[in-house]
């Protein structure tokens, strides 16, 4: 005759092997977030820290009543100092990402994400373009992009040394909560 085990005894058994688990390999959960901004500190129209180039820009409610983005509009490039690692990545497809909550409002209309890098030996530039609206429902969807070199190949080792952003097209764009994560996730598990 099988003995079942009973509802709180499963539940105690899961939980503490779980544990068991958890406790045996210490693996990263996410990608290494490299750069954060949420553009919640506004210094006057621009977020702190970013500097206005060319163009203009303007602080605006998104998502969320208390929350605030950046529309930026067509011909405005703003930028500001940054200072992370970049790791060599083996192919394109393990390059850093930008992960932005954003959305441009003419299908002309690219949002481009440029940082300057330096190796040491030599300055380069690594780039993701987003392109007009998505095609859904959503106002400020999560957008993915690889940040390659302008070849299109993979950065080597270096350091992030500024960031800048810039519209280019007939239209604007809005932005929230813009990240770069690193793909390449070294872990022993």
């Amino acid at each position: 005759m099988k003995r079942m085990m009973s509802g709180s005894a499963l539940r105690v058994a899961l939980t503490g092997g779980m544990s068991l688990l958890l406790a045996a390999c210490e693996c990263h959960a996410g990608l290494p977030e490299l750069f954060y901004d949420d553009f919640q500190d506004a210094c006057g129209e621009a977020p702190c820290d970013w500097q206005v180039e060319a163009g203009s820009i303007t602080s605006v409610p998104t998502l969320h009543s208390t929350e605030r983005g950046m529309r930026i509009s067509s011909g405005t490039r703003v930028s500001r100092v940054v200072d992370f690692p970049i790791v060599a990545a083996s192919s394109p497809q393990q390059a850093p990402q930008v992960h932005v909550l954003a959305s441009c409002d003419d299908s002309e209309t690219r949002l481009r994400f440029v940082v300057e890098v330096d190796s040491g030996e030599a300055s380069d530039l690594i780039e993701a373009t987003l392109v007009g609206p998505r095609d859904d429902d959503d106002p400020l969807p999560l957008r993915q992009l690889d940040l390659l070199r302008p070849d299109r190949s993979a950065p080597g080792d270096a350091r992030a040394t500024r960031f800048t952003l810039e519209v280019e097209g007939p239209g604007s764009c809005i932005l929230d909560e813009l990240r770069i994560v690193e793909k390449t996730i070294l872990s022993d598990c």
